[in-house]
């Protein structure tokens, strides 16, 4: 294993937090290209040793709370393009 199971959850909650960034910047992301580095991250979090439990936990956390960020943001902007989507059909606000 290349790094602790702990930086690389690490690193992929950095990479949840910048898609979402992106994303309220009005960017496309592709959430397809982090399947990858989450299928990485949970391996090396299986396969590492009981004593890195602590770690483990607490990256597991900040994972948990940038998903539930991104989780909001798409609901976000799913709710904006389906107002967008109304105004459009229903000719605009009078």
């Amino acid at each position: 294993m290349s790094a602790p199971a702990d930086h690389q959850i690490a690193d992929l909650a950095a990479a949840l937090a910048a898609a979402r960034g992106a994303m309220e910047q009005g960017a496309f992301v592709d959430l397809a290209d982090l399947e990858a580095p989450v299928i990485a991250a949970m391996e090396a979090a299986k396969a590492a040793p009981a004593a890195d439990g602590p770690a483990l936990v607490a990256a597991l956390r900040n994972l948990m709370e940038e998903l539930h960020k991104l989780s909001n943001e798409l609901v976000r902007q799913q709710r904006s393009a389906a107002q967008a989507r109304a105004t459009a059909a229903y000719g605009g606000e009078k």
